[in-house]
Parts: structure tokens; sequence; C-alpha cells
């Protein structure tokens, strides 16, 4: 069973997009759109951390630390459940705390390949993205936009998504507008 998607704020949106993108899923360091309110960004990380959308995760080193306790250190790391509230992931699970982990999965600050998702489910922004990405012409950010409800930044989340997951994702720039496409490797 499914929920819908969580109503986030764009500031919680910017933060789960920026780790999103980031090798190690890190929400840290903050991206400058976070602006400078300590208050503000510690509450939108509160709420992430309570529905599973970051959790902590020990490290034995990292230069951008969440926090330390006497001689462990921690990260602050997208989940699979953060991933599919910016669209770069699957279905919500119906507990997303169940997916959110307890810390050990990662051991030396690496974290582990995600698994490679089957076909998105049918009618999903992420299959209606991936249908847009796949026509001869592509799709530009505003359509894919349009389509899809996302904001700006969640769209291009969504676009790296799709390259992490090993296709390809061309983008021409033709008249100062760039046009996304999937391209289709010879077997």
């Amino acid at each position: 069973m499914t929920k819908k998607r969580p109503k986030l704020n764009d500031l919680q949106l910017i933060l789960l997009s920026t780790a999103s993108q980031r090798d190690d899923g890190n929400l840290l360091p903050l991206p400058a759109a976070a602006g400078s309110d300590k208050g503000r960004t510690d509450r939108a990380i509160a709420v992430l951390l309570s529905g599973g959308f970051v959790k902590e995760v020990e490290v034995t080193d990292s230069a951008n630390i969440w926090r330390e306790i006497e001689d462990k250190r921690f990260v602050i790391s997208i989940t699979d459940v953060g991933r599919t509230a910016i669209g770069t992931g699957e279905d919500i699970p119906s507990d997303p705390k169940s997916t959110a982990g307890d810390g050990a999965e990662l051991q030396n600050g690496s974290q582990p390949g995600l698994p490679t998702p089957s076909a998105p489910r049918s009618g999903s922004k992420q299959a209606l993205l991936l249908e847009m990405l796949s026509r001869e012409n592509g799709a530009t950010i505003d359509e894919l936009i349009v389509a899809t409800g996302w904001l700006p930044h969640t769209t291009r989340a969504a676009i790296s998504g799709v390259r992490k997951r090993g296709q390809e994702v061309s983008n021409e720039r033709k008249d100062g507008i760039s046009r996304y496409r999937l391209v289709e490797v010879a077997a």
C-alpha cells in the first residue's frame, strides 16, 4: 500500500534535491538557496528526519558532519523515501520510517548503491518523465515542469536520477533552449 506524496515546503525540497545530486547523498553543506536562518533550516531538517526522508548515518570520516556524540560522527543523508518525495525514486512505502534505517548501512563513509528500480508505476510522474524524454525531440525543462507540476530544481533532480539509474540523457541546446532526451544505447 502506498501513501500520497507528502507536502513539503520549498526549503525541504531544495535540501532533498541538493542531497539527491550528491554522490554521498549528504544534506551538508547546505546550499546557498537554503538561506542563513539556522533555526529555519534546523526545523526543516527535523521534519525531514522525523518523516524518514533523511537519516543520520554514522561515518568514520567526512568533512560535513551533522553531529558528534563522544567518538561517533554522523552525517545526514537522503533516503529512498526522500528521493521518492522529490520524484527521483519509486513509490513511498506505507511506513516511510521503515526505510530510514538505523545508520548501520554505511561503513567508512561510503553509501551503498541503490537498487536499480524496475520500470516506474504506470501513470506516475516518473513514468511521464521517461515518456517525455523518450520522444524523438525529447522535452524542455518548461515542458516537463508543466506536465509534472514539479519545481525546476526537482525536475532537474529527477533527470539526474534517471542518469544515476544508468540511462543516458542528452542535453541538446538549440536557439538558447535546452532539450533533454533519452539516448538509446546500441546493444
